[in-house]
């Protein structure tokens, strides 16, 4: 293998870490579509209860606002938005992938006290408030493939790839560059999401534990972001068209789950 020159070697890993998504969040479409999927299907005393703690504002306008304030008012939450499971491993282990940090400890548990929060009316409204809004945003974070897997790069945050829709690194374009190289909109990923959505609630697709759904997307980063790459560092047409296939499922699967945590989080089944 032909070794790079040490200066070009660097600049390398500056564009990656200069590149757009090495924040670490989907695109903003990605959040608004799982939002918007979601939304649509929460039960009438639930999508009440969430107008209410959200002063009337959509849920998709809310989206984003965890990964506005991680680093600025909410610095301890930044570790809430993945969690880093090796691929070599056999797959998620709290004890060693979820350990307590300044910076928080990972997207799992995040969510566990998350919904736990949400729950209790004896909350505040405001602690309550911000619950919501952390979980409309990190449950479609847990779907995003990169979220939830590790290859000693950070997430795929410091593996470059070719430019895709404007993307440099493979974090970034499983959050964002394929979504823009396809050309989706919102209403696009919404639409497929609900062609989708009746498959995923007939198959139980909405249940299982935050832990559970880690192990969808590790799957996919082993067995199809990372293999992407063998030989040539770039996505194909042909890599691109599959890894879309890939999101939109996922996308789908979020914003029906998070109508599921929602639902049961404020306005629970009536016990037998």
């Amino acid at each position: 293998m032909t070794r790079r020159p040490r200066s070009a070697g660097v600049a390398a890993v500056l564009l990656v870490l200069l590149a757009p998504g090495a924040l670490w969040a989907w695109d903003r479409e990605a959040h608004q579509a799982v939002a918007l999927v979601a939304e649509a299907r929460l039960r009438p005393d639930t999508r009440r209860a969430v107008a209410q703690l959200l002063e009337g504002r959509p849920m998709a306008d809310v989206a984003m606002w965890p990964d506005e304030v991680r680093n600025t008012t909410h610095r301890d939450t930044y570790n809430w938005h993945f969690v880093n499971i090796p691929l070599t491993a056999a797959g998620y282990d709290a004890r060693r992938d979820c350990r307590p940090a300044a910076r928080g400890d990972c997207i799992v548990a995040a969510l566990e006290r998350l919904e736990v929060i949400l729950a209790d009316a004896s909350r505040t409204a405001h602690r309550r408030r911000e619950a919501l809004m952390f979980l409309i945003h990190l449950v479609a974070d847990l779907h995003q493939p990169l979220h939830v897997s590790n290859n000693d790069d950070v997430g795929g945050n410091r593996r470059a790839v070719g430019e895709i829709g404007g993307a440099l690194n493979l974090h970034s374009a499983w959050d964002s560059g394929i979504l823009r190289a396809s050309g989706k909109t919102v209403a696009d990923l919404v639409a497929d999401a609900n062609r989708q959505a009746p498959g995923i609630e007939a198959t139980s697709g909405a249940g299982g534990r935050y832990a559970d759904w880690t192990a969808e997307g590790w799957r996919i980063a082993a067995q199809v972001a990372y293999r992407q790459l063998d030989g040539d560092e770039r996505i194909t047409d042909q890599e691109r068209e599959a890894a879309m296939a890939l999101i939109a499922a996922q996308i789908a699967r979020a914003g029906v789950r998070l109508a599921a945590v929602i639902n049961r989080a404020l306005v629970p089944p009536p016990s037998r």
